[in-house]
């Protein structure tokens, strides 16, 4: 972060203080897993509470107390009001876990292996994440072919035309390769053409 001063000492809510005293805004927010912002009193409450009372620190992939708890409340609050009959997986502790999970979850469902994946993104240093990520450097450190992602462009989306149109203007042809995109893509296309 540049021009910050010294290391940081502090956190509350979104707020993170140097020491000597500068305070900044965190925008990145523990790159998204702090969806909360940094000691929420809630949150800080539950954590005691649950080590106070002995509770797993890291569970992992083991099955708890704690992960069945909240697997009940999920179903019961959000699960079952909304007549949704769906599955939860827990991923490991990385970004690019919850990202290879998500390609698996998206290829099993589809039937499809083709994933497209926009520019600028990064998504972790695992091999599915990497073929998914945008940099090319990052990517050649897997020292092999990442095979399975389309790439479209994201900041500089034609804006000439919006559907499948706009997937066969910005990527090869069925023919050269690519498999038919997902509608989830042609979201982006409408937008920059409307």
């Amino acid at each position: 972060m540049p021009g910050y001063s010294g290391c940081f000492h502090c956190r509350a809510r979104s707020i993170l203080t140097a020491q000597d005293g500068s305070e900044y805004i965190d925008f990145l927010a523990g790159c998204s897993s702090l969806n909360y912002g940094h000691n929420d009193a809630d949150m800080k409450a539950a954590l005691v509470e649950h080590i106070t009372a002995d509770g797993l620190a890291h569970g992992l992939d083991l099955h708890t107390d704690t992960k069945a708890g909240f697997l009940s409340a999920f179903e019961r609050h959000i699960l079952v009001p909304r007549g949704m009959d769906h599955r939860v997986m827990f991923t490991g502790p990385t970004g690019a876990n919850a990202v290879e999970a998500a390609m698996k979850i998206a290829r099993k469902s589809t039937g499809r292996t083709n994933i497209v994946a926009f520019t600028n993104g990064f998504h972790g240093v695992t091999m599915g994440a990497l073929a998914a990520t945008g940099n090319g450097y990052h990517r050649g450190g897997a020292g092999m072919d990442k095979q399975g992602v389309t790439r479209m462009p994201y900041d500089a989306m034609p804006m000439v035309s919006t559907g499948p149109r706009c997937w066969t203007r910005c990527c090869p042809t069925p023919r050269a390769g690519s498999t038919h995109p997902p509608p989830s893509c042609w979201r982006p296309c409408r937008a920059r053409a409307g």
